[in-house]
């Protein structure tokens, strides 16, 4: 009796594990390509370039190397792999939804660029 309980509720448990949102799965829909662009950085940087390759998000800061972006629990926000483990945080107009502003921290320090690509 009790092997059959456990037999009718498999499906149901693996139907709950199975919605449950992957770690570092991004929980924003929005496209990749909504990110692309280049960033006239206001302090530090010059610039940061994100690009799209292959079907993931990649960036690039006064051209030290291209790095993959790991989306993050929280919405338009990424994790660099570059040994830094810099953290992208993207900001969007309040009305048109659109990309504007890059927030890049990295070793304790945050840096803004506006995207003007």
């Amino acid at each position: 009796m009790k092997t059959a309980f456990t037999l009718y509720l498999l499906p149901f448990v693996a139907a709950i594990f199975s919605l449950a949102p992957a770690a570092h799965q991004q929980t924003s829909a929005a496209p990749l390509e909504e990110y692309a662009g280049t960033y006239k950085m206001k302090s530090y940087f010059q610039e940061a370039v994100i690009s799209v390759k292959d079907g993931a998000l990649y960036g690039e800061v006064d051209a030290n190397g291209n790095y993959k972006l790991i989306p993050q629990e929280t919405p338009d926000t990424f994790k660099s792999t570059s040994s830094y483990g810099s953290v992208y945080e993207f900001k969007r107009d309040a009305q048109t939804k659109k990309v504007i502003i890059l927030t890049l921290k990295v070793m304790g320090e945050e840096v803004s660029g506006d995207k003007v690509q």
